[in-house]
């Protein structure tokens, strides 16, 4: 079982699409399944977009102070990703002063719309509060597919969660190896 971060996809699939073992080849993702869908396009691979969430909609008004949020400063830009919504400052001079100020902004329109703030790479993201993300995706993959271990490589903030998810060892879990690059 691998779920894998998406930059090595297509290696990871040759590879193990090569390896006799049973298993089941995944991409978690906080982009959409349509993004997913294009940059993943390996036969057998199961893609699991928007963090494995349902489509949902984002009010309007929520829509807005989002997009005045990402306006006030240089650089950054909102992206809409169905039940989600985040602003990126990759682009931005100064990345940690732009990200704390907008992690705080952020976090101030969270409550009301009865979301919670996901901070990630150069990435500020509004989710719905309470749903599991990519944790939540992994654990469905591995009871649905009765897997009895797991290989899980990611590189972001949102993946420390599924790490956590992985290293439950209840009767019955599956054992995991996890890979982790450094966040910054």
């Amino acid at each position: 079982f691998v779920l894998w971060k998406l930059h090595d996809a297509a290696e990871l699939a040759y590879w193990f699409g090569r390896n006799p073992c049973r298993r089941v080849v995944a991409a978690v993702s906080g982009r959409t399944q349509e993004q997913l869908e294009r940059l993943v396009d390996v036969e057998g691979v199961r893609l699991v977009g928007s963090y494995g969430l349902a489509p949902g909609s984002i009010p309007p008004d929520l829509i807005s102070a989002v997009l005045s949020a990402a306006d006030q400063v240089e650089g950054a830009w909102m992206e809409m990703k169905g039940a989600t919504i985040a602003v990126h400052y990759r682009a931005t001079t100064d990345s940690v002063s732009v990200g704390r100020a907008l992690e705080r902004q952020m976090a101030a329109l969270a409550a009301p719309a009865n979301m919670s703030v996901l901070q990630g790479k150069h990435v500020v993201e509004l989710v719905p509060r309470g749903f599991p993300l990519k944790e939540g995706a992994v654990e469905r993959i591995i009871d649905g597919d009765g897997l009895r271990a797991a290989l899980y490589a990611g590189d972001d903030i949102a993946d420390l969660l599924a790490f956590e998810a992985l290293d439950l060892d209840g009767e019955g879990a599956a054992k995991p190896l996890t890979v982790f690059s450094h966040v910054s």
